[in-house]
């Protein structure tokens, strides 16, 4: 009865099957159901025991060639079944012709039923065909309704329906792992936001927090060898104040090491610090605890600036800018004793130091996990290559979900949040449903998202707290602000969470700029103070809706909030998406606290 959980491909199905029919028949009375077994094992086999039984030729190989000549069209030539195809050289305006030529090709309704992120969320030739041949499927069925696959089919339905249902094993729900609860969080962002709560008053205020490159960073003019096209694209960004103020007698560190260490170093001290100590944590109790400590981080100009400095060859340069000496130096300062490390997965880089904190509790590493991410931009070098990628925005905003939109603001920022497992604890303000991390693989090219993977992410997350799509009230986007990835994100919202009943998006990233490595954290801090105070802030550059965007939504209850509002269900349960553009992706869902 469990036939598909037991062998769940057709090659599985194929070796069972053939196992049961393979030995001569005895003179004991035939299996129940034998005919029905014999036949599928015949079709299964490609070679129906009735000639007739032959199922009828659907139009999904005619389609399969109409992907594959098109595709030689747009490109120029064939293409592997598993290349992705801007790999193979399509480029943005081939990838709409592509779109426009299968429309026409396919006929019919294909034009509304394509997508325009087509190749973003199909990038393969094999992809494209699975998803042309879904199209085709319901003609398929329909000319085969009567056919004796179609019975056989039927009948195996029945058969499995004949008996009540048996489930295989799943995999435990986080709940069932034990309950992890939000105790704890710090924050330092752009706009003089230094607390958790002041930064959710700024996301609260819709307020714009970015602006040009301050002096004490670098300067603007002339920056060298850098096309006015570029240079356009670096002005901007979301700085933190003062961070290169330090307390180093707080944290017992000489002068002499202070001067050396990379300033994301002495956030991570100070934030991590401040994380425990709102969790009520005093430093005698953490000295010696197993508390574990994740820190998402991926990049430092740290040590470009102290080569070119008086300190290049002090006793501590070899540690001052490096990335696991950040999440190190936070243990040992406190005397912490769980895991320690520092996670690079570029801009989901802190959803995955929570998703990795969560773990570790769940496995008994720590009793109290600390999850972290920072992003401090020093020096111009990095801003550039995102620029000359086109990456980044020339209007200097992150216009999310808006027409405008033209690429990322960089940001800067800080956070932390203090996890803990406890069924019921006074400090909690939010529980960890679910948190699921993943890969979106072969996408469209190494940086490019990709929607199916997007989708998949969303409902193994709901499906791992156990949660409805339905009961989503809040869901705080990657939300980058970039003309097709809001488009993208916004159609797998639409695939993965039709059903919800109101939804209200958006993204810090609009007030503050990509904080990057510290993004995720940002935007969960964000969601959890929002579903606490049962509001939704207002997309701070959202004037008029991206097309795209409109018509991703296009039947989904979800709101793009231009001013404060109200959440629409008492449920109070949001989630978070966090991607990297190494392809490592990331969403949590949380629900807030009684009384939180």
């Amino acid at each position: 009865e469990t036939l598909v959980f037991d062998y769940p491909t057709v090659r599985q199905l194929e070796a069972h099957v053939a196992s049961l029919v393979a030995p001569p028949q005895t003179a004991s009375a035939p299996p129940p159901n034998g005919p029905l077994l014999m036949q599928l094992t015949a079709m299964l086999q490609g070679a129906a025991l009735d000639p007739a039984a032959r199922a009828p030729p659907t139009s999904v190989p005619a389609d399969r060639d109409a992907v594959r000549a098109v595709v030689s069209e747009v490109i120029g030539r064939d293409v592997g079944a598993d290349t992705p195809l801007m790999e193979a050289g399509l480029d943005s305006l081939g990838a709409v012709e592509l779109r426009s030529r299968l429309a026409q090709r396919l006929g019919g309704d294909a034009e509304a039923a394509l997508p325009e992120t087509l190749v973003f969320d199909y990038p393969t030739v094999r992809q494209l065909e699975a998803h042309v041949a879904t199209l085709a499927a319901p003609a398929a069925a329909s000319a085969a309704a009567a056919s004796p696959s179609e019975a056989l089919l039927a009948g195996l339905t029945s058969l499995l329906a004949s008996s009540p249902p048996t489930r295989s094993p799943q995999p435990a729900s986080i709940a069932a792992r034990g309950r992890v609860v939000l105790v704890g969080a710090s924050a330092v962002l752009p706009g003089g936001a230094d607390s958790a709560g002041s930064a959710w008053r700024v996301a609260a205020a819709g307020a714009d927090t970015v602006s040009e490159v301050p002096p004490e960073r670098w300067e603007l003019e002339p920056l060298p060898e850098a096309p006015s096209a570029v240079a356009l694209r670096v002005r901007h960004g979301g700085f933190v104040r003062g961070a290169e103020r330090f307390d180093h007698r707080c944290f017992g560190v000489s002068v002499a090491e202070a001067v050396t260490m990379d300033p994301q170093q002495r956030l991570v001290l100070e934030q991590g610090y401040a994380a425990l100590h709102a969790a009520h944590f005093d430093r005698t109790a953490l000295l010696g605890s197993a508390t574990g400590v994740a820190l998402g981080i991926y990049s430092t100009s740290f040590d470009a600036v102290l080569a070119a400095g008086p300190h290049a060859q002090s006793v501590y340069a070899a540690t001052a800018s490096s990335l696991s000496i950040a999440s190190g130096r936070l243990s040992y300062v406190l005397g912490l004793q769980g895991p320690c490390l520092a996670i690079d997965t570029a801009c989901s880089a802190s959803l995955v130091a929570l998703h990795s904190s969560v773990g570790s509790l769940h496995a008994r590493e720590c009793t109290t996990g600390l999850a972290a991410g920072v992003n401090l931009i020093l020096l111009p070098a990095t801003s550039l290559g995102l620029a000359a990628a086109g990456m980044t925005s020339a209007r200097g905003r992150s216009h999310t979900f808006d027409s405008r939109a033209d690429g990322f603001a960089r940001g800067e920022g800080c956070c932390a949040a203090v996890l803990v497992l406890a069924e019921d604890d006074e400090r909690a303000t939010a529980s960890v449903l679910g948190c699921r991390v993943m890969c979106d693989g072969r996408s469209a090219s190494l940086t490019a998202p990709n929607g199916q993977a997007q989708q998949a992410l969303l409902r193994a997350a709901l499906a791992e707290g156990g949660i409805d799509a339905a009961r989503l009230t809040r869901l705080e986007a990657h939300g980058t602000g970039t003309a097709l990835g809001d488009p993208i994100e916004v159609g797998a919202w639409a695939g993965a969470l039709g059903s919800a009943a109101g939804l209200a998006a958006g993204s810090v990233k609009a007030n503050s700029g990509h904080a990057e490595s510290a993004a995720g954290l940002a935007g969960l801090l964000m969601l959890v103070s929002g579903l606490s105070q049962g509001v939704a802030p207002p997309n701070a550059q959202l004037r008029q809706l991206n097309p795209r965007v409109g018509a991703a939504l296009r039947g989904v209850a979800c709101a793009l909030p231009t001013s404060l509002a109200p959440l629409p269900c008492a449920d109070r349960i949001g989630g978070v998406s966090s991607f990297g553009y190494s392809g490592t992706i990331a969403h949590a869902v949380l629900q807030s606290a009684p009384g939180g």
